[in-house]
Order: C-alpha cells, then sequence, then structure tokens
C-alpha cells in the first residue's frame, strides 16, 4: 500500500528534476523573477498612487491594504507554487495528452501535479513578507506567539476558501462540447 511517505519522497524527487531542468537556462528564471517581481510592485505603487490622491478611502488607509495585499500574497503561494500545472489541465484533456498519465505507476492526478513547481512563485512569497513585514511596522502591530499562530493558520487556510474551486468553475465554464 502506498503511504503518504512514499508519495512525499516521490514527490521531491520529481520536483527536484524539474527544479534542476529549469535551473539550467538561469537567465530565463532570473528575467521571469525579475517580471514577477515588477508585476506585483505595479499593484504596490498603484496603492500608493491611489492614496496620495485620496488619503482614506472607505476607512481604509494605505498601510492597512498594503498589509491585506501581503496577506494575499503569502495566502496563494503554495496553490501558485504547487499546483500551477492545474491550470493547463483543460487543454491536456481536450487535446488527448492527458492519456500518457493513466500509464503512469502512480496516481495520474498526482503525477500531473507533481510535474511543475512554479519557482516564480517563492519571488511572490518573499515579496509577501516584506509587505506586511513593513505594513505591520508602519501599523505598529505588535504581534504575539499566538497571533503569529493564527496569522499562519489563515494564510494555509484561505486559499481553501477562495482560490481553490476557480480551476474546477474554469475547467466547467470554458468546456465545449464539439
Amino acid at each position: 500500500m502506498t503511504t503518504l511517505r512514499h508519495y512525499a519522497r516521490i514527490y521531491l524527487l520529481i520536483e527536484a528534476q524539474y527544479i534542476k531542468a529549469r535551473l539550467q537556462y538561469r537567465a530565463d528564471f532570473i528575467i521571469s523573477s525579475v517580471g514577477m517581481a515588477c508585476s506585483y510592485a505595479v499593484g504596490i505603487i498603484t496603492f500608493w498612487v491611489l492614496f496620495t490622491t485620496i488619503p482614506n478611502l472607505a476607512g481604509w488607509s494605505l498601510n492597512e491594504l498594503l498589509f491585506i495585499y501581503g496577506f494575499y500574497l503569502l495566502a496563494v503561494t503554495p496553490l501558485q507554487v504547487l499546483f500551477d500545472n492545474i491550470w493547463s489541465l483543460r487543454i491536456k484533456v481536450q487535446d488527448g495528452s492527458f492519456i500518457r498519465y493513466y500509464f503512469r505507476p502512480l496516481n495520474m492526478l498526482f503525477y500531473y501535479v507533481s510535474e511543475v513547481f512554479d519557482i516564480k512563485g517563492l519571488v511572490q512569497f518573499v515579496l509577501g513578507i516584506v509587505v506586511v513585514v513593513y505594513a505591520s511596522a508602519q501599523l505598529h502591530l505588535q504581534w504575539t506567539l499566538p497571533q503569529i499562530a493564527l496569522f499562519l493558520f489563515q494564510c494555509w487556510r484561505s486559499p481553501s476558501n477562495c482560490e481553490s474551486s476557480r480551476p474546477i468553475r474554469s475547467l466547467s465554464s470554458t468546456a465545449s462540447f464539439e
């Protein structure tokens, strides 16, 4: 019987090979990481521009929204890093290339999801930490151990509330039967 330990070992082996293959093209990794950082920086700049003209938007300050933005970045990082391949599942099923996963000696969805590890999501994780720390300092938040534990739990729990159904909805809403 396959166990969680067995699948965790296989997952780490698959991811190690994927990361080695991606890091062979270092310029691509660096350029895409800088691109990701710039796209998130544009979001932060948008907040800054908005709040320089409107200092108080419906009772929210710039630092409060930066804190929420940083929380969002941290909350969606596991989905982006670990399950990024789900977005192309519909295409693989429609064009018939998903059939190759049926012949693997593993659970086909596990192997499919394990094939891709979005390294650029780690940039999102670091930026999320920086934004949360900055906003916390600006808001003069005093963090205690229970509050940190609750924050980490909410970061872990949040994607299951809002993001986990997106691939399924996009798969069912865009499927065509031709």
